[in-house]
């Protein structure tokens, strides 16, 4: 039987649809800026824009699906099973294209000519529809049988009634998530020691300037994967500790408050990411500023430009010609 609505119910279901909206309209402004920018075009924003999509999911079918999945529908095993095994296969989408965007961060600073020569678009969608599809089979594992039983299914739908704790535990959190976290942590390490080193070339010659601001642009790029790494970590870590716990102290789980926080908090990061993305870009916020003010004033300023430089050297040229003195 579903359950009924609690004053808690009610600001989960409240939170997650906000959480969706603003997810929804962060992540398509992203993609559209994108897409419509071709200065953006780029391997790094390859990743970039298939994290964009893997949010943008997030934002359109999470929130219905756990809301759905609190309230205990649908009643029938399969289908509760199918909702909540999606969840999880949108999380694996997006950490393991941070994993993407943390290898290109590391290919384009500590082995840059490999990365200019070897990291193309095509092979960037390659590994993506590689990462999508391993996160996919990742996702529906329990899909394929390992899960609680159908016959400890008692009607009333939720996460925790379908989904097997050792899954979550043995495979999801110890065997892919934290793992890639330590990892990402380690190379992040690793670059920002590369990063220094080459800071440390104070005297660099006026031949390798340009060189030097190619570089720049690359750590902070760097550095804007790796914060969006750390928000997800702030974001999720937690409810990998509440999967453990069910685990080993189930005593000790915490309260249904506090495990619905941290489940809002973790699809939050969904639309945390695109603020992470612009907020040193200014290509990116450009853009932003393009779309949502229907693209056409910035695009005509833009293009006026020229005619109106143009304008006031001719106008100063002929006042000069005609000026008597």
């Amino acid at each position: 039987m579903p359950v009924e609505w609690t004053q808690t119910g009610k600001i989960y279901a409240t939170s997650e649809c906000v959480v969706g909206l603003m997810s929804i309209f962060s992540n398509t402004l992203v993609l559209k800026a994108i897409y419509r920018n071709k200065s953006l075009r780029t391997v790094t924003y390859c990743f970039t824009a298939s994290l964009a999509l893997s949010d943008l999911l997030v934002g359109i079918a999470v929130p219905p699906l756990v809301i759905l999945a609190y309230i205990g529908l649908p009643p029938d095993f399969h289908g509760c099973l199918l909702i909540n095994s999606l969840v999880i296969l949108f999380n694996n989408i997006s950490i393991l294209t941070l994993v993407n965007l943390t290898f290109d961060r590391y290919l384009a600073i500590c082995h840059p000519v490999f990365h200019r020569r070897k990291m193309t678009i095509t092979r960037a969608i390659r590994l993506l529809a590689v990462t999508w599809v391993v996160a996919i089979v990742l996702g529906l594992v329990p899909v394929m049988g390992w899960n609680n039983g159908k016959e400890n299914f008692t009607g009333t739908c939720s996460f925790v009634a379908v989904i097997s704790k050792e899954y979550m535990v043995y495979l999801i959190t110890l065997g892919l998530k934290v793992p890639v976290l330590v990892v990402m942590y380690v190379v992040y390490a690793y670059i920002f020691y590369v990063i220094r080193g080459v800071h440390k070339q104070t005297s660099m010659p006026t031949a390798r300037q340009r060189s030097s601001r190619r570089f720049d642009r690359k750590v902070r790029r760097a550095t804007t994967i790796f914060f969006v790494f750390f928000m997800y970590s702030i974001c999720f870590l937690p409810l990998y500790v509440i999967n453990c716990i069910h685990l080993f102290l189930p005593e000790k789980v915490p309260s249904t408050e506090t495990v619905l926080f941290f489940v809002v908090l973790s699809h939050a990061n969904s639309f945390i990411n695109p603020i992470v993305y612009s907020y040193k870009n200014e290509r990116l916020r450009n853009t932003y500023a393009e779309i949502l003010s229907c693209g056409g004033d910035a695009r005509n300023r833009r293009r006026l430009q020229p005619l109106q430089h143009s304008f006031i050297t001719s106008t100063r040229v002929s006042s000069q010609a005609s000026d008597p003195r």
